[in-house]
């Protein structure tokens, strides 16, 4: 039901130009469908991308593909400015600032979703500071490249997450500087380390 409500499902099937009933597909046709939507984050020039791919290979191959490389999508029958993934998200990232560039990159190393604080323990670092990383975070937003879930209750933080796909290239953009990636490694096991120093120990009364 969950899989049936979902839009990035309902694209990828139509793309794929088949019936949107999925109670007809196999159980792991219906799997593939949903490990291809979180791979590729539910972005729709990646599900296209993932559809073209779909009418050579199996959808439970081309999740498989997705999983070990979710920025390897192309289609070189497409226009180039749109024949992968990995073209479309650099295209983006050329329209961002050089210290957009820096905090997308650094982002890599703190998977699922983190709040400001986090980001500011691996992005302060130098060129950066950490007064101007709001504004940043705002801008890679803006751009698509950072997406924001608002605070739910009084009191509770905005929380950003990097796409599956976005996170690819900023690995492998901070992975093309050794020293770079291990600072900024270095800086989010200290953030991590003291968070759990500054708390009540395990099993205590008032552990978070």
């Amino acid at each position: 039901r969950e899989l049936a409500a979902s839009p990035a499902a309902a694209l990828l099937l139509a793309r794929l130009a088949r019936a949107t009933d999925l109670t007809t597909m196999a159980d792991d046709d219906r799997r593939a469908v949903a490990e291809t939507c979180r791979h590729t984050g539910g972005l729709p020039l990646a599900l296209e991308l993932a559809a073209a791919r779909a009418r050579v290979y199996s959808l439970p191959e081309v999740a498989d593909m997705l999983r070990a490389h979710p920025i390897a999508l192309g289609n070189p029958t497409r226009a180039s400015h749109h024949a992968s993934l990995r073209a479309a998200i650099e295209d983006n990232l050329r329209l961002a600032t050089p210290d957009e560039r820096v905090v997308h990159r650094r982002l890599a190393v703190l998977p699922g979703g983190f709040t400001v604080e986090a980001a500011a323990a691996v992005c302060a670092l130098p060129p950066l500071d950490g007064d101007g990383l709001p504004d940043l975070l705002a801008g890679l937003v803006r751009r698509s490249l950072l997406r924001a879930t608002p605070p739910a209750d009084t009191g509770d933080h905005t929380v950003f997450h990097q796409l599956t796909p976005l996170r690819a290239h900023a690995v492998d953009a901070l992975h093309r500087d050794p020293q770079e990636a291990r600072q900024v490694r270095a800086a989010r096991d200290r953030w991590v380390f003291d968070a759990i120093a500054a708390g009540p120990r395990i099993g205590r009364p008032g552990q978070a």
